[in-house]
């Protein structure tokens, strides 16, 4: 990974920038498109497990049919963040298990995801009027 200049905005893997919200010390803040919209391979969100401790991801929609393959990538991303031990915030649309819902083969992998994702999630105390839908997941992966 190149730029890491405290507050950038962009992070580039393999030579393939990718935007961020922000990012400093080990910390990254990724908008859900940036991460799953367009074709990444495994070893970028293995790279951003290895290069943050806490990564924040925000705006995660349900998804459905005609978004299985930003499911697919999202389902790598969370394993990388899984296998790394990674801090995770993220916002979501909804609660993990209603967050793919199409009963297309991708639904038995997305399950593994979301119970990952369900396993780790602590109770936040924020009003929900400023973050209805913020999950914290510290440390994916470890108990």
């Amino acid at each position: 990974m190149t730029g890491r200049r405290r507050g950038r905005r962009e992070i580039e893997i393999e030579g393939r920038p990718i935007p961020t919200a922000r990012y400093a010390d080990g910390i990254a803040w990724f908008d859900f498109k940036a991460l799953c919209d367009k074709p990444k391979w495994t070893i970028d969100y293995i790279e951003i497990a290895r290069c943050f401790h806490t990564v924040f991801i925000a705006n995660i929609p349900q998804m459905g049919d005609e978004e299985k393959d930003q499911a697919a990538r999202f389902i790598r991303l969370v394993d990388a963040l899984y296998d790394h031990n990674v801090n995770l915030v993220a916002s979501a649309a909804a609660v993990p298990t209603e967050l793919y819902t199409s009963r297309s083969p991708l639904a038995f992998d997305f399950t593994r995801t979301a119970s990952r994702l369900e396993e780790c999630a602590v109770t936040t105390t924020w009003p929900a009027a400023i973050c209805p839908s913020l999950v914290a997941l510290p440390a994916l992966g470890r108990r």
